[in-house]
Formats: structure tokens, sequence, C-alpha cells
């Protein structure tokens, strides 16, 4: 029994060594197949009057902590058994590290700046493996505050528009510049985590900066947001007791130089203009309720008409339209709680009657009113100040040409936007039957002619903007002819819409 046993013994031996086992196989399990750093960037911050390694302040958050530091690496399987690794730095002048081990190194910081560590294993297979990591060494932030360069008094931007903040620092230069941005209230503007305003809506905010990285002292900044109205904006200025759609005005920044038919004009205040010309509807509401139910009764000497009430009101008298603007401003404020000043006095006393023999304005008034020339001018042509620099030049995309319609697109674009000799069939038409102009405003070139505000005397001839629909196209073109009409006159084909100051 023990011959064979023995003899078993030996079969067995011989046959496993006709077999061999590869040792790739055998230490397969043992082998490292993956490297990492726990963080693979991490920020080291020193004081800046001293780059010793005492004064290490090491975080990988935004709560930095006074410790040495040290990076580990870690590997699968944790069972591996080969641990060849290699380290290096790319940038030994910002730091250098001790062996702790195979896996683990301790950083000494000497200088500020940025650096890389690598760990490279070799694998058995005679593979390379990398694990990186990004040392930023700053100094400790002593400063802080939001630029406000050029911007003392706070940021003014428009609904949609964005403003780019920036911060100063203390030290100037090898700081760790991540800021936390935040806004009071982001209903009115937003702001990014680069410090990227954006207007959202008009009114006003806070926006707040914090560094993230370590300071010497509590530091926060921040700066008042204003927003104002985008160019085109809407706002419905009757909103009861009429219908909301009879009186609704498109916002128009102020432009101080743009190209007019005059050659040069400028409007130094932001303003509303109506949607439309006025209408037989709210000529009709303001107008009973004025004569009728005012305290301070109105009264008119024009035989104002119209086809129905969509279509503009015509027959109107430069004077007529003057009271209307006053009876329209008591209107609101009868019907929608408003407190607005009647724009045009004689002495101290609102127009309330055409037989005014003086005339003068009250400028810092929020009542209705006639527009200027150039108000009526740039409300026609005004598509957008691209650099908000308060400047429009000819011949670019931010004005429609001059010798266009209002709204058109081409020199010979006009019937899209205007009713005027050529395809009114000589009868004015419902408003808003045309497209709209860049700002949402309607009919400004043809349908009716448009009475302007051009003197302080009641007894000179006042300007007409615009051309009719009895008009051939060099009236409607918005630096066309224009008319000077007696205040007292009245046509079918005189009409006027309001405007009003910013409130």
């Amino acid at each position: 029994m023990k011959n064979k046993f023995l003899l078993t013994i030996s079969f067995m031996i011989f046959l496993f060594g006709c077999f061999p086992v590869s040792n790739d196989v055998a230490n397969e399990d043992f082998d490292i197949t993956a490297l990492s750093f726990s963080n693979s960037n991490i920020k080291i911050y020193i004081n800046s009057q001293s780059q010793q390694s005492s004064s290490i302040l090491y975080s990988t958050t935004t709560q930095a902590t006074q410790v040495d530091t040290s990076v580990t690496l870690t590997y699968s399987p944790l069972d591996a058994l080969n641990k060849n690794i290699s380290w290096s730095i790319s940038n030994t002048d910002v730091v250098s590290f001790a062996d702790e081990g195979a896996l683990k190194r301790k950083i000494s910081v000497k200088n500020v700046g940025s650096s890389q560590i690598t760990a490279t294993a070799t694998t058995l297979k005679e593979t390379a493996l990398q694990a990186n990591m990004t040392v930023n060494c700053y100094y400790v932030i002593e400063g802080f505050s939001i630029d406000t360069t050029g911007i003392s008094s706070g940021v003014n931007i428009r609904e949609n528009q964005t403003y780019q903040l920036s911060t100063k620092f203390t030290p100037s230069s090898n700081v760790d510049t991540d800021v936390s941005w935040g806004s009071n209230n982001s209903s009115y503007a937003t702001v990014s985590g680069s410090g990227l305003i954006t207007g959202v809506t008009y009114g006003n905010t806070y926006v707040s900066a914090k560094p993230t990285g370590k300071t010497a002292g509590d530091f926060k900044d921040s700066i008042q947001v204003f927003v104002d109205y985008a160019a085109g904006s809407r706002k419905y200025f009757l909103s009861s007791g009429v219908k909301t759609d009879s009186l609704q005005m498109h916002y128009v920044p102020q432009i101080k130089k743009f190209p007019s038919s005059l050659g040069e004009s400028g409007v130094n205040q932001n303003y509303w203009v109506a949607e439309t010309e006025v209408t037989r509807q709210l000529w009709d509401s303001v107008t009973t309720w004025a004569k009728e139910t005012a305290t301070d009764k109105y009264t008119y000497t024009s035989g104002a008409s119209a086809s129905s009430s969509t279509y503009p009101i015509g027959n109107i008298s430069w004077k007529d339209a003057i009271v209307f603007c006053n009876a329209l401003t008591e209107f609101c404020n009868a019907k929608c709680s408003t407190n607005y000043d009647c724009y045009y006095l004689q002495g101290t006393t609102p127009v309330r009657d055409t037989n005014f023999t003086s005339l003068s304005i009250s400028s810092t008034s929020k009542g209705f009113r006639l527009p200027t020339v150039a108000e009526w001018e740039l409300a026609a042509m005004y598509i957008q100040d691209k650099n908000y620099d308060q400047i429009l030049l000819s011949g670019n995309s931010e004005a429609t040409d001059l010798n266009w319609a209002s709204g058109a697109s081409s020199a010979s674009d006009f019937s899209s936007v205007a009713w005027y000799y050529e395809n009114s069939e000589s009868k004015s038409h419902p408003v808003k039957s045309k497209n709209a102009n860049a700002l949402g405003i309607y009919d400004m070139s043809g349908n009716l002619w448009e009475w302007c505000y051009f003197s302080n005397n009641p007894n000179d001839p006042q300007k007409s903007k615009g051309g009719s629909y009895l008009n051939g196209a060099d009236y409607i073109k918005i630096g066309g002819n224009e008319i000077s009409t007696a205040t007292d006159d009245a046509s079918v084909t005189y009409g006027f819409r309001v405007v009003k100051n910013k409130d």
C-alpha cells in the first residue's frame, strides 16, 4: 500500500509539472489596477508676512484650518502587493514634500503659486497608472471689496441687460480670488457665480460678494443695482373703469444724440408712448367722464369723429388734444387711484377748455401729454442702443432709417406697417391692423397725422408727424415731410397719441 501511495503522489507531481501556471495569472489579483488622490485639488494659504511652514493653513473646503498638510494615495485592490510607485512635483519653487511611506507625502510650502503632484505606479504588466493633484498656494486675504470704478453710485442696467462686476483683493495678487455672489432680491436682478448681473424686472436690489478663500477678517461687500425698463416694455395705465387694452404704453429710454429730420436731436428723459393713436373708445370714455362726472368740468370744440371704437379719433385740433391730455390725467387718477399732476397749465390752473390764451408746462408732472417732435421721431425709429451709451448713429442696425416708414424693414416695405395713399382706399383703418415697429408701437406712419408739442405759444402753428391715409410715401417716412398747422384747425386726418414721463 505504501508503495502504491508514493506512486500516486509522484504521478500527480509529474502532471502538475506538465501544466505550469503563468506568473501573470498567479499575481494578477495582487497588482494595482487603479490609483487616485482623495482630492484632486487642494488649497494652501500662507501669511503674506511669512512663508515659513509653521504658517501653513491647509483647506480642501472653504473652511481653512491650521494643520500640517499630508496627501495620501488610494489604490485598488486593497490587498495589492505591488507598490512600485514614483512621485514627482511640477514646480519645486512652490512646494516640496517629504517621504512618509510609499503612499503618503507631507507637503512643505516654499512660495505662492501652483504646482502639480504626480504619483505613477508601474504595474506587473509594465503599464503606468497615474494620479494627479493640483496644489494651489495663496496668500491669506487681508482686504476685499467690489470694484466700484465708474459705478460708485450703483449699477444701472435695463431689463435683460447684463453687467460684469469685478473685485479687488489685498494683497493685489497671489490670492484665492474665488467669490461667493448673491442677490438680495433675485426677482429684480440675478448674479452668477462669476459676478455677472442680469436685470430681470424694474426695481432695485443689492448684490453682495464674499471671498471664499482664507481671510484675515470677515470680509463682505455689496452694491446697489437699479434695473430700468427695457426698451419697448409694455405697461397698462388704465386697469379699471375702461377696457385695459384702451391705453397700453411702451417704454422709450432717453437717447441724448440721434439722427433726426433736423439733422441731430436728443431726448433727455425716459418716457412712455401710447401703443396706438387715441381711439374712439378711449376718447369717448375720457371726454364723457370729463364733461359729466369730473369735479372740474371740461369742454371741447372739435367735432371728433371715427368710424367705430377701434378706429383712431380724427377731426381733432391741437388745442383739443392738449385739453384731452389733462382730462386723461384726471380720469386716470379717478379710475386707477394714481396721483398725477396735469401737465398743461394756464398760470397755475390745469387747462380744461380750448379757450386758453397762454400755456405753461409742468416739466416734473407725470401726467399725460403730447410728444415733442424729437420724442415722436425717437419712438418711431428706435430699435436698440446696443452699447447702452445713449448715442444712436445713422446707418446702423440700432435705428430705422429716417427715409423708411416706422417699423419698415426696407426702403420699399411700407405697406406692411402703414396705411397711406397707395393702400388705404382713402380712408382710415382700425388701429393695430398693420405691423408694429421695434418698440411694439402701431401706426406711427400713416393712418392719421399725429399732433406734436412744438411751442409754448398756443397761437403759434404746431407740427404734426407721420402722415395720413391720404398721403404718399414721402410724408409717412420717419424723417419725411411734416406739416405746421394752426392750433384751432381740425381735420379728419388729424389725430394724436399721448406720452408721459416715467414715474
